[in-house]
């Protein structure tokens, strides 16, 4: 995980966004294993308005490193605050 220097104001705002969101709707079902799941779609539309309303937004981008391909999530808020993970 990689931050900015102070994530002091994202911290507030993924707060009052998380108390504003309710769980992603399951609306996808894997064939598989015949058990539903919130796909990505479900789980956007879960965040896009609370998100929105404090400030956030999010990006992810395609990664290789050391042989491997990944992906970088990056939390950011109006403020210039971002927080960012490897997956």
């Amino acid at each position: 995980m990689d931050k900015s220097e102070s994530i002091k104001e994202i911290a507030i705002a993924l707060h009052n966004a998380q108390s504003e969101m309710s769980g992603a709707k399951k609306g996808s079902v894997n064939p598989h294993f015949g058990k539903s799941y919130a796909d990505m779609g479900n789980v956007v539309e879960a965040i896009r308005v609370p998100f929105f309303a404090n400030g956030l937004s999010y990006s992810q981008f395609p990664t290789f490193s050391d042989g491997f391909v990944g992906v970088e999530t990056i939390l950011m808020h109006v403020s210039g605050e971002w927080i960012s993970s490897v997956l």
